[in-house]
C-alpha cells in the first residue's frame, strides 16, 4: 500500500510529520471531490448578470469571512504563545520607520 499512496499522493513521504499535512490537505481534498454531487448544479434558467453577480458577492462574503477567522485565531494563538515565553506582542518589530 505505501508504493501506491506515493503514486497517488504527491508529497507523501511515508509516515512522519514532514508528509502528513500535505497528505491530510490532499485526503482531504480528494474526499471532497469526489464526495460531492455537482448535478444539483445544474439549472434549466438561464444564468443571468444579476444572478452572477449575487453568486460572486457570496463567495467574496464567505471568503474575507474565513479569511477574518483565520486572521483573529492566528493573531491569538501567536499572543498566547508569546505571553508564555514572556514577550510581548511588539517584540522583535522594527518600528523605526
Amino acid at each position: 500500500m505505501y508504493e501506491v499512496w506515493l503514486k497517488l499522493l504527491p508529497g507523501f513521504t511515508g509516515i512522519g510529520w514532514p508528509s502528513f499535512f500535505p497528505g491530510l490537505i490532499e485526503t482531504f481534498a480528494y474526499g471532497i471531490y469526489y464526495g460531492l454531487d455537482f448535478s444539483v448544479l445544474k439549472t434549466t434558467k438561464p444564468i443571468t448578470a444579476g444572478v452572477f453577480f449575487y453568486g460572486l458577492s457570496g463567495v467574496v462574503v464567505s471568503a474575507f469571512a474565513v479569511g477574518v477567522v483565520f486572521a483573529v485565531s492566528y493573531n491569538l494563538a501567536r499572543l498566547c504563545l508569546d505571553a508564555g515565553n514572556g514577550r510581548t506582542f511588539n517584540d522583535g518589530i522594527d518600528t523605526s520607520r
